[in-house]
């Protein structure tokens, strides 16, 4: 997990509250769900198959089809929100962001597994800020 304090000082211009920035960060934390929910989605549709239900998901016995393509935008529609959100706070840093957020990575881990191109400071204020602006959008 980052080493990031939960909660900063009200005057830092990326403030929220600390319990909005638990509720966001696992919010976040389940980004690697839905990426496979969504896979084993749609590979249903492709098949044609049984589309039954998927963990999460509100089973309409009536209408299977229409509640898989329901289930899969509302997903689609988080996965978005994250990775725009990861754009908006840095379009160079983005992918390393989402690692942090959807995996719980630290700076020195990101530093030491994929040799993130900025500094300490840096990169945790583009952390912070991606959360201000998943707040703000949500």
């Amino acid at each position: 997990m980052s080493d990031i304090k939960p909660e900063l000082s009200a005057r830092s211009k990326y403030w929220i509250p600390r319990h909005r920035y638990y509720e966001l960060k696992h919010f976040c934390l389940q980004y690697p769900e839905w990426k496979k929910q969504i896979a084993v989605l749609k590979f249903k549709m492709e098949a044609g198959g049984d589309v039954g239900t998927v963990s999460g998901s509100k089973k309409l016995h009536s209408r299977p089809t229409e509640n898989l393509g329901i289930t899969l935008g509302e997903l689609s529609g988080k996965v978005s929100m994250v990775e725009r959100a990861c754009m908006e706070a840095d379009r160079e840093l983005w992918e390393f962001l989402l690692e942090a957020v959807t995996h719980g990575y630290s700076y020195v881990r990101l530093k030491t597994l994929c040799d993130i191109p900025c500094e300490r400071d840096m990169f945790y204020d583009r952390y912070r800020k991606f959360f201000w602006l998943l707040d703000k959008n949500q």
